[in-house]
């Protein structure tokens, strides 16, 4: 049940319009624009957009923190790169970025 309303969730975010824009926020991550936290990744992979690099945080127990990075400022593609502690914030435009907002949560999949 949990999964189909992200999904739905996510769905309503990819159809809202505007690339990056703060269409849907977790109530688990903060939602930081123009904010870089860098270090500590433990992956990162091509993303359409922030709201899909906080929900792709969401769904991995040891992410504690994310940053989607926009598009050419490391290759033609956006990336989101999931970490493993909360980095310093940075005041950057190049990114989005967030950080858990309470304890951690374990999610079974």
């Amino acid at each position: 049940m949990r999964y189909i309303c992200l999904t739905g969730f996510l769905a309503l975010a990819l159809a809202s319009g505007a690339p990056y824009e703060a269409a849907a926020q977790s109530k688990f991550f903060s939602f930081e624009t123009n904010t870089d936290r860098a270090g500590s990744d433990f992956r990162n992979t091509e993303s359409p957009g922030p709201n899909e690099c906080s929900f792709a945080c969401q769904l991995e127990n040891q992410c504690h923190a994310w940053t989607f990075v926009k598009p050419g400022v490391q290759g033609p593609s956006a990336r989101c790169f999931l970490k493993t502690a909360i980095p310093q914030a940075r005041r950057d435009n190049c990114c989005t970025s967030g950080a858990r907002k309470g304890a951690p949560v374990r999610i079974d999949r």
